[in-house]
């Protein structure tokens, strides 16, 4: 048995039509914080920098910039660069603290790091927002393809059926066979999917360090391949799947998962994590 939480990663959405393979059961998915959180199954974090009212006005905020994007509008002439933001709140900060306290610097920096840690949390939450927007709409073309699947599967058995009287004159074969292949069961590309190393960087600013991480997906193979894993038979009950798979789990800071040489000085990417996966049985 575990105590510590168990977090599915990279997808936010509990069910992504670009997943294949064994699924993990009994894990949690990370709400962004938009309003009306689901129940069970979700970690919904009590310290997002935003209230669900303001995620959701950050969420408008987001569809406004996909627009814009689509318009052909030039993304700066309407959403200020973030990076500078940034900067200009935390040297704000930072002079405002030199003023109340008669110019101890030391004051002064505590409050720029303090309001540059407020800014990345924001920005961290904004990310998580439109990862959760972009999930919803490939769901959606998930969704539409395979309405569209059934709706030529239906047609082929119909012109399939036709009697030969019915259909002098026409290549029936020809046209079901296009139809077959058109029902060819659609999944989609996890590049068009953000990044996982995205999501990850992100999440992990709301998660506690003492949950364990477990991976599907491309992360999942890259990571395998990254990671000193050891096998770990204690996380089999979590995984649902009828194939011979071995899990396994490795200890590693978030920062080597994404590329790092070396730590961040952010303390979500810096802290030691357990991350557990699974792969074929020889």
């Amino acid at each position: 048995m575990t105590s510590s939480l168990l977090i599915a990663l990279p997808w936010l959405h509990k069910s992504m039509p670009c997943t294949t393979g064994p699924r993990w059961n009994g894990v949690l998915r990370l709400w962004p914080g938009l309003p009306d959180p689901p129940g069970e199954g979700w970690l919904c974090p009590d310290d997002y920098p935003f209230s669900p009212r303001e995620a959701a006005a950050c969420a408008a905020d987001l569809n406004l910039m996909g627009e814009t994007a689509l318009s052909g509008l030039p993304l700066e002439a309407t959403f200020p660069s973030h990076a500078s933001a940034v900067n200009i709140a935390s040297e704000k900060a930072m002079l405002e603290s030199l003023g109340a306290t008669d110019g101890n610097v030391e004051a002064a920096r505590r409050a720029e790091v303090a309001r540059r840690d407020v800014l990345e949390r924001q920005q961290a939450q904004k990310v998580l927002l439109w990862v959760w927007q972009q999930e919803e709409r490939l769901e959606e073309i998930a969704t539409l393809a395979s309405r569209f699947a059934k709706t030529t599967e239906g047609l082929a058995t119909a012109m399939g059926s036709e009697s030969d009287e019915n259909t002098q004159g026409f290549a029936c074969e020809a046209l079901t066979d296009d139809f077959v292949s058109l029902n060819t069961p659609l999944t989609l590309d996890e590049k068009l999917f953000p990044s996982w190393r995205t999501v990850v960087e992100n999440v992990l600013c709301f998660i506690p360090q003492d949950a364990v991480i477990a991976l599907e997906g491309a992360m999942l193979e890259e990571v395998t391949e990254l990671l000193n894993y050891s096998p770990a038979p204690r996380w089999e009950r979590f995984l649902d799947t009828m194939e011979q798979v071995t899990t396994l789990e490795a200890k590693a800071p978030g920062w080597k998962l994404l590329g790092r040489t070396r730590p961040t000085g952010k303390f979500w990417l810096d802290a030691e994590r357990l991350w557990i996966g699974w792969r074929h049985a020889a």
